[in-house]
């Protein structure tokens, strides 16, 4: 994706107004772990790393205001690939082979070994934990029933999944695949119960960051430099973000203005707030950014600079991750 672009100040280009940018102040950091994400509550979820380089079987959950461990959970030793369902109570992992999936619930714990599991690019917990999506480089998708252990589809794709995101009426996947297809959207609708096809979303291509639904049902996507809301049945514009301007290079003459894209964005639980990374042009160098949004009004609450980092939101929009380039992970405290 291209993150500037010449635009001619009689577009009709939202300008998003200048907001100095505030140098990020981590409020705690922690070296030598990955992020996995949030828990249903909130907390932050870690892996710590070995000594050797892999991952270590542990699943550490941590407060996102201070970074402290409140709980650790040891799941197996020789673990690559893991999920966790939203409230913990349950997980799904391969082995560092990737050929052997164990899932674990409260009471049970079962393991499958197929020769469709090699080439598993990422797992997901459905939110009520049910289901387990497993995305292969291969070109497709699969559903396992966690109850009963078994695989009850496989959705067969037309390149490689690059992500899957859950609709709010807990019934829908979507799924953003890797091709580019000039007649063909790059995501596709899913029933979750049968893995029967039940849509695609209309002109959208390519791979998508943000990739996720809104609780209003809407599917958040990048759009035109900026990031917009979808309706995933017809594909019309909901809303969208002001796309962000500013004097283009190397003259940074008045008449001519350059509009910054976004690299990827995370939404509030509640839908609220959305925060975008992207860069902006300071002495003659790109400086990365954090951008957070009123996803209502479009607003600009406030920017900061994020540098050698990528940043995510907090579910309670209370706290930036920085995802350092360094193998760190810093917790900064939002106004």
């Amino acid at each position: 994706m291209r993150l500037l672009m010449p635009v001619c100040a009689a577009l009709a280009l939202a300008l998003t107004p200048l907001a100095s940018a505030v140098p990020v102040k981590p409020a705690w950091t922690v070296p030598g772990v990955g992020w996995q994400g949030f828990a249903a509550s909130g907390e932050l979820l870690t892996r710590p790393r070995l000594a050797s380089g892999e991952w270590a079987g542990t699943l550490e959950r941590r407060d996102p205001a201070t970074g402290e461990v409140r709980a650790r959970l040891d799941l197996a030793p020789d673990m690559g690939l893991l999920t966790v369902t939203p409230d913990l109570t349950g997980g799904a992992w391969l082995n560092r082979s990737g050929d052997v999936l164990t899932v674990r619930t409260p009471g049970r714990e079962w393991r499958a070994s197929t020769p469709g599991l090699s080439g598993t690019l990422f797992l997901r917990f459905s939110p009520d934990g049910n289901t387990l999506v497993l995305g292969n480089a291969n070109g497709y998708v699969q559903l396992w029933d966690v109850a009963a252990g078994e695989r009850r589809a496989t959705l067969l794709l037309a390149s490689r999944p690059e992500a899957v995101a859950f609709h709010p009426d807990g019934e829908r996947l979507a799924v953003n695949e890797r091709g580019w297809h000039a007649n063909r959207s790059s995501v596709t609708l899913w029933r979750l119960s049968t893995g029967e096809q039940v849509g695609e979303v209309p002109g959208v291509r390519g791979v998508l960051r943000p990739f996720a639904f809104a609780p209003d049902g809407t599917l958040v996507v990048p759009l035109a430099y900026s990031v917009g809301w979808l309706d995933p049945v017809s594909g019309r514009v909901v809303r969208r973000l002001p796309t962000y301007t500013e004097p283009c290079p190397p003259d940074g003459q008045a008449e001519r203005t350059c509009a910054r894209g976004v690299w990827t964005a995370s939404l509030s639980a509640d839908g609220q707030r959305v925060l975008a990374n992207s860069a902006e042009r300071r002495g003659g160098e790109d400086m990365p950014v954090a951008r957070l949004y009123d996803a209502g009004s479009g607003a600009l609450l406030g920017t900061w600079d994020t540098p050698h980092a990528s940043a995510t939101l907090s579910p309670d929009a209370r706290t930036l991750l920085l995802n350092t380039w360094m193998g760190e992970l810093q917790g900064v405290t939002l106004p």
